[in-house]
């Protein structure tokens, strides 16, 4: 909403009650041709089965709030009768103002499932994700690949291409590690870290314990990320360079001891 009034209620200047009576509702904070720059808003979102997308003018939340318009989303019918809803409110709220919109809903999912807010709260408890704001978290989003492994199956095998960082959302996996090492992984725990900073073999098979739902962000990904999205590949590199710190720092531990051993140190 580029208005004076949305602006001031942005920087609470102004509480929304004071927002619907303001007389800056109609004056244009910005638009073509009003100055050389514009701040452009934009959001990539990733649709899953049974989302919802409502584009509109200033007609339809100038006649109705937005809990109003969330409940005639919400409610039974068709997307076609849900628009209609949609117009007949404005109508019955006296119509202030133009009112143009267009509304998308995806197919719904074949059985149900957790909602996208469910499953993302535990991927964003993840290291590379838990710093990031909701904005930095809703771009980033459009660059993880969501897959749905069975019981069973392996997502990547030892010595063969990685399929990238994973975090589980729902379910788990099994890493079977060079050296027989063996770890459980649940909700919020990741794999394949390493293969976001080198293009090496994975050095781990990945194979889901049940069925799994995870988020998946691939080196070719995270490359688009740095390159377009410079601050907040940025972000994403500190967390990861952190986290690659803290296992390099384990793993010298680790070698010093073994090294104390067969020197006979230990």
């Amino acid at each position: 909403d580029h208005t004076l009034a949305a602006m001031q209620l942005r920087r609470g200047d102004i509480t929304p009650a004071e927002f619907q009576t303001s007389p800056f509702r109609s004056t244009l904070s910005q638009a073509l041709g009003m100055s050389p720059a514009l701040e452009v808003d934009l959001l990539e979102l990733r649709f899953l089965p049974g989302d919802t997308l409502l584009v509109t003018s200033n007609g339809l939340n100038r006649a109705l709030s937005d809990e109003v318009i969330a409940g005639c989303l919400a409610s039974q019918g068709t997307t076609e009768e849900r628009a209609d809803l949609l117009i007949r409110k404005v109508h019955e709220a006296g119509a202030p103002d133009n009112t143009t919109f267009i509304l998308v809903e995806t197919e719904p999912p074949p059985k149900a499932r957790l909602s996208s807010e469910d499953l993302e709260k535990g991927v964003r408890r993840s290291f590379l994700f838990h710093d990031l704001s909701d904005t930095e978290w809703h771009q980033t989003l459009s660059y993880l690949e969501v897959i749905e492994p069975l019981a069973g199956e392996v997502l990547c095998a030892e010595g063969e291409g990685p399929i990238g960082f994973g975090v589980v959302a729902t379910g788990g996996v099994v890493s079977m590690q060079i050296g027989g090492e063996r770890r459980e992984l649940g909700v919020a725990e990741h794999f394949g870290a390493i293969s976001l900073a080198t293009e090496s073999p994975s050095l781990e098979t990945i194979t889901a314990k049940a069925k799994t739902v995870l988020y998946v962000l691939s080196r070719a990904r995270y490359a688009e990320i740095v390159r377009l999205n410079p601050v907040l590949g940025a972000k994403l590199t500190l967390a990861l360079l952190e986290s690659l710190g803290n296992r390099l720092g384990v793993l010298t531990t680790r070698l010093g001891r073994i090294l104390d051993a067969a020197n006979g140190k230990l």
